[in-house]
């Protein structure tokens, strides 16, 4: 009797925790902000340039922008570039999520660009893998893998008999085959719809982050130690509006970079911290396994 009532405690606590999560969002601080021409769908950055992503364009910037690209690529007639989704950085390499949004069948692509002069060096073609997950909007490398955001919407650019709800996280091997695949959490889902995520990384404290299309919000998840839902963890409130952001992992202070789109604004801001008491579910379930 004594363990069902400690068990029933550690259940109470638990919800408390998940309750806490959603009710005291958490804020980020901006830092400054630009305009820049290109930064229409997303931003990516290194430790000395940023890179503007519009739906065919990818332009160069010195860091803290400038009235000018230093070098820029377009899209041409034939080369069945759509729509980017995102970029990140990495190693002298940009790696774009590419999709043929809003057409069917959905088709995504990853396209690489030196960052040298922004010339054309790879392709991985996810081909028709949007029919088990969507369009791809978001790929990131974290402990030897690769992660990436695939999108689904209530309206146009989703397979027939799908929505928002089956946005996806796909865990590839660095030979592209799939490993795993997580669904989002209801709530998270609630706040994308009618969208999908346009936006995500895994951040220095392990824990993923990932917006929507729209709402000012950063969602902080995890993998589950069960099932297939990634967890939520909090949501930090930010100053840039959804669409594809970008980790400053030359600093050593929790930076990203983002977007508005109604100003082509690239924002930078400071991300807090997540609070000690927002990562104990797990604990206490593990607390609650113990006593079986």
């Amino acid at each position: 009797m004594m363990l069902k009532k400690i068990g029933l405690f550690s259940l109470v606590l638990l919800s408390a925790s998940f309750a806490s999560a959603e009710d005291h969002a958490l804020n980020a601080t901006e830092l400054s902000r630009f305009p820049i021409e290109e930064a229409r769908q997303g931003v990516a950055v290194d430790a000395s340039y940023i890179y503007a992503i519009d739906d065919k364009t990818i332009a160069k910037y010195p860091k803290k922008g400038g009235s000018k690209p230093l070098s820029v690529w377009h899209g041409k007639e034939g080369d069945n570039i759509k729509h980017f989704n995102s970029c990140y950085a990495q190693d002298n390499v940009l790696y774009c999520s590419h999709s043929n949004y809003s057409s069917r069948p959905v088709l995504s692509s990853m396209e690489m660009f030196s960052t040298h002069d922004m010339s054309h060096v790879g392709n991985h073609s996810f081909g028709f893998m949007g029919f088990n997950y969507g369009s791809v909007t978001w790929v990131f490398p974290y402990r030897g893998y690769w992660w990436a955001g695939f999108a689904n919407y209530d309206e146009k650019g989703t397979e027939a008999g799908k929505d928002h709800n089956y946005t996806a996280l796909v865990k590839f091997d660095n030979e592209g085959r799939v490993l795993e695949s997580w669904a989002f959490p209801s709530n998270v889902l609630a706040k994308m719809a009618p969208k999908s995520s346009s936006g995500g990384g895994w951040g220095p404290d392990g824990l993923l982050y990932v917006t929507g299309h729209d709402a000012k919000e950063l969602y902080v998840l995890r993998l589950p130690e069960t099932g297939s839902i990634l967890e939520y963890v909090t949501t930090i409130n930010v100053p840039f509006e959804g669409q594809a952001w970008a980790w400053d992992r030359s600093s050593p202070d929790r930076i990203i970079y983002g977007i508005t789109r109604n100003s082509k604004e690239v924002i930078v801001s400071k991300i807090p911290s997540i609070p000690t008491e927002l990562l104990k579910p797990q604990a206490l379930v593990k607390s609650v396994d113990a006593m079986k």
